[in-house]
Parts: structure tokens; C-alpha cells; sequence
């Protein structure tokens, strides 16, 4: 809050980067329960994070160089993540920090998941979600859209390829699993 107030905008998105990895789509969509318990409330009014951490983002988005994270050197660990919904590009975005090669795996043709939900189009633009998800792709990072795990790849697969899997493919039905190559109830890796 302190770097907003006095226009420190790059590094106020370096500070909401180091949690979040969406924040142009959080700051839209969240429901700010945090905002409801606010202590400032009793003073005049919640503050207003998701709207702060959205105008941080959307700058950042707009900026001629946006915030590009330090990433450690590469660890040599290879991570495949299967799902690029929100929980799947911020652990890919999270693991790339931290020097990890991340492949991503979408059987859609687009990245994004369930922020692609038509009902959220006015309050969480397409275009404002395509411009932060090209913005957190890191170097050692890759995106395999139309690509199904079960159909293309079977989860043995994956395992033999990647020292780790995420399965990060949201809602799926019970019959999915073993079309993947694991078991409903199967830990996941």
C-alpha cells in the first residue's frame, strides 16, 4: 500500500508477484473476504486490496517492460503440470521462480481454465486474461495447449519424462481418472 501511495508501481508489483501470479484476474474476480473483515471499516471504509493489487496489475500490463521476476538458476528438476487453470499457471509460475523447467499441459486450446467462464467475460476481459498469462510464462516455461492427458499422454508417461507431476485440472468427473492412467482416490502426485 505504501509503494502505491507514492507511485512506486514497479515495485509494488513485485511485491504482489511474490504471492499471487494472476493479480489483473484476482483483483477482478475475487470476492474479497478479507475486505469484509476489515478493521478499517469501523474507521470509514474496507480497504480495497483486490482493487489496488488490479490497478498495480493492470499498469504492470500496460507498461512499455512489465515485471519480469528474478528467477534462480536453473535446478535442472523437470515439472509437468497438467491443467492451465489458475492453480496450474501459479504453480508453474511459483516452480519457474524458483529455477524449475515447467512444462504445462492443456487439453483446450487456450490457457485459463474456469476464468474462461463465459459469465465472468464483463468482469474479467479475455483480453486482460491472455495479456497476464503471456506476461508469467518464464524462461524455461512451456505451454502445450490441445493436448490431453489420457488421450495424447497417459500419467505413466508423464512420470518417466518429469521428475514431478501436478495435477492441476480442475473439476473433473470420476470417470476421467482412469482415462488418465490413475485410480479415483489415487494419491496425487
Amino acid at each position: 500500500l505504501r509503494l502505491i501511495v507514492t507511485g512506486r508501481l514497479p515495485e509494488a508489483i513485485r511485491v504482489v508477484k511474490q504471492h499471487i501470479a494472476l493479480p489483473a484476474a484476482l483483483g477482478r474476480i475475487c470476492p474479497a473476504p478479507c475486505e469484509h473483515a476489515c478493521r478499517r471499516r469501523a474507521q470509514d471504509a474496507a480497504v480495497g486490496i483486490c482493487r489496488l493489487k488490479q490497478y498495480v496489475a493492470d499498469a504492470d500490463l500496460s507498461a512499455p517492460v512489465p515485471y519480469v521476476p528474478v528467477c534462480r538458476n536453473p535446478s535442472g528438476f523437470r515439472v509437468a503440470v497438467v491443467g492451465a487453470g489458475p492453480a496450474g499457471l501459479a504453480a508453474a509460475y511459483a516452480l519457474g521462480r524458483d529455477g524449475h523447467a515447467c512444462t504445462v499441459f492443456e487439453k483446450r486450446d487456450v490457457a485459463g481454465g474456469g476464468l474462461r467462464s463465459p459469465e465472468l467475460h464483463d468482469t474479467l476481459p479475455p483480453a486482460v486474461l491472455d495479456a497476464e498469462i503471456r506476461q508469467i510464462i518464464l524462461p524455461g516455461m512451456t505451454l502445450e495447449t490441445g493436448v490431453e492427458i489420457g488421450r495424447d499422454l497417459t500419467l505413466p508417461e508423464l512420470k518417466e519424462r518429469f521428475d514431478a507431476v501436478i495435477l492441476a485440472w480442475g473439476a473433473t468427473g470420476g470417470s476421467d481418472a482412469p482415462q488418465a492412467g490413475t485410480e479415483r482416490g489415487a494419491p496425487r502426485i
